[in-house]
């Protein structure tokens, strides 16, 4: 089970990309969405950011997800995310998305090359 390929969700179609190490970079279409993170024993954890600011506390913020496979043939991403970074906030259980077929959009992938730069987490964070 991987997170690399193409999704779809509430938040639009989104495409991933994950190297050897478990660095994730991803787009989706919702703002012109971005995710940046790190794959730690299945679980994505990262940051999310999106136009026009790209910071938080309104556009960005901390994100988890996971692979769920329900073992008939489906596979589909649980997600959750936050407004900025607050361990006591409450999270968004919302960000569920399952697999697309075909080929990602051009905008999509033409992110993933900028996304590092674009979006990442403030350095104070926690």
């Amino acid at each position: 089970m991987q997170f690399t390929g193409f999704w779809t969700g509430k938040w639009g179609n989104q495409v991933f990309q994950v190297d050897g190490a478990g660095n994730v970079v991803s787009a989706y279409d919702h703002d012109q969405g971005i995710v940046v993170g790190t794959i730690t024993n299945g679980i994505l954890n990262g940051w999310w950011c999106e136009v026009p600011s790209r910071l938080p506390p309104a556009d960005a913020g901390a994100v988890q997800m996971r692979i769920i496979d329900s073992g008939n043939g489906t596979v589909s991403i649980d997600g959750r995310w936050q407004y900025g970074y607050d361990p006591t906030a409450a999270w968004h259980e919302d960000w569920d998305i399952t697999t697309k077929g075909g080929t990602p959009p051009a905008d999509l992938t033409n992110r993933l090359a900028v996304a590092a730069s674009e979006c990442h987490e403030p350095a104070n964070h926690p």
